[in-house]
């Protein structure tokens, strides 16, 4: 697929018209696209280790990228930051550089995962969403007790008066309290009542206000207007504090950075079911807390089920359902709102109400398996094939964990990368100019 460039025409060549086609045809343009992102990072990567940026008068990369190319700062930056793993994680690269990745996948991978697991990574993240990228890219930043501490120093609310009367609201919670505020703001709002008339509900947005409103009317007066259930997944040994006798530092750090020696990350993870990993010693903190759940998992994090004793998920199973799928299973959908507990094996047809036998969909997704003949295999904990009608078939995989192995590295110096991307010419052997 080409354009046209002549004089006379200027318009996008014929293409085929079938939607099969035309779904090869994107497939195939966006491949090219990943191959010239890499071989673009790759360059930035030789040119900013370099610095030769500075010949021009720029006093970065970002700056030089934003006066050359015109594009925005925030593209620079992303650009310049990615591109300086383009040495230590060369198989995320190679694998966007083949089309095997796209360019979001490999921005919210590089900076988090170790040299020795990006192999192993650049297969895996084939098939995982942009979303599930970020989440795992999350789970391997362990916070140390530091970050825990700067993140409470900065914390703020601001209430800014509008001139026509409205209040505007902002503010920076720490992960502890912004999961409180978020799933007590957010299950008020799932209470609200459709328009009596019309039988609509009013946008997402605007019931989240009326929320907040709602939450603070209520906590100032003399009704108790109860409490949110916030959830916490930890692995036990987080619990066990077999963590502090060792230092631990932050997973995510430029190449090459001194890795500042903390305390306070566990054997394990500890994440709010907003996704926020928190520190080891916040997670024993909110131990003491009945406002909290927390649920000590196994190093899979699979949950325990109820059997055949009920045919619905409890609240406690839908939570760890959420922690193990993120959102709606079907492959591209990232609702995460008001999902539903689809059996695999219906309950009537003998199907238990145990993880391995539970996904969690959408409306929309969950009616394509009962009214509009999707079918569903395969396991929860690992790959699930969606097959339509048609027979054409999409898999789609849960939040992935980091593996022991990447904790431990999160948890141990990074080694040093070296700045010279250019030095044995490996990437650039690799990704020749050939125009």
């Amino acid at each position: 697929m080409g354009i046209s460039t002549g004089p006379a025409s200027g318009s996008l060549p014929a293409e085929p018209s079938g939607s099969e086609e035309l779904a090869r045809a994107i497939r195939r343009a966006h491949a090219l696209v990943g191959h010239a992102q890499a071989r673009l990072l790759d360059l930035v990567a030789r040119f900013q280790a370099r610095e030769a940026y500075t010949a021009d008068g720029a006093r970065s990369m970002p700056d030089w990228l934003v006066a050359e190319l015109h594009v925005a700062r925030t593209t620079a930056y992303s650009w310049s930051r990615t591109a300086a793993y383009a040495g230590y994680a060369r198989p995320l690269f190679e694998a966007l550089y083949r089309g095997k990745l796209s360019l979001d996948q490999v921005e919210a991978l590089a900076p988090c995962t170790p040299a020795g697991d990006a192999g192993e990574v650049a297969i895996a993240a084939g098939a995982w969403s942009v979303s599930q990228c970020r989440a795992y890219a999350r789970r391997t930043r362990l916070p140390s007790i530091e970050e825990t501490n700067e993140q409470h120093d900065h914390r703020h609310l601001s209430l800014r008066r509008r001139r026509d009367g409205c209040l505007k609201v902002s503010g920076l919670f720490t992960p502890d309290a912004g999961s409180t505020l978020e799933q007590a703001i957010c299950d008020r709002a799932e209470q609200a009542s459709p328009d009596p008339e019309s039988g609509k509900f009013e946008p997402y947005a605007q019931r989240l206000a009326d929320a907040l409103v709602d939450l603070v009317a209520a906590g100032s007066g003399a009704v108790d207007p109860g409490r949110a259930t916030v959830v916490v997944h930890v692995d036990a040994g987080v619990l066990a504090g077999s963590d502090r006798s060792s230092g631990a530092s932050p997973g995510c750090q430029l190449p090459g950075e001194e890795l500042g020696q903390g305390h306070g990350h566990g054997q394990g993870l500890a994440e709010a079911q907003s996704g926020s990993t928190l520190c080891a010693e916040t997670a024993r903190r909110l131990a003491c807390d009945t406002e909290w759940q927390l649920v000590a998992t196994d190093r899979s994090g699979q949950p325990l089920g109820v059997g055949r004793q009920r045919r619905s998920a409890p609240a406690w199973l839908r939570r760890q359902l959420y922690h193990r799928d993120g959102s709606c299973r079907f492959p591209g959908c990232d609702h995460t709102r008001l999902l539903h507990a689809h059996h695999i094996v219906h309950w009537a047809d003998g199907g238990a109400t145990a993880p391995g036998n539970l996904v969690l969909l959408c409306n929309r997704h969950h009616r394509f398996l009962h009214e509009e003949h999707w079918r569903l295999s395969g396991d929860p904990a690992g790959e699930l094939r969606f097959t339509s009608p048609s027979g054409k078939s999409f898999s789609t995989f849960p939040t992935p964990r980091p593996s022991a192995s990447t904790e431990r590295a999160a948890r141990s110096p990074m080694s040093r990368v070296s700045q010279d991307h250019s030095g044995s010419g490996d990437l650039g052997a690799t990704w020749q100019d050939t125009g």
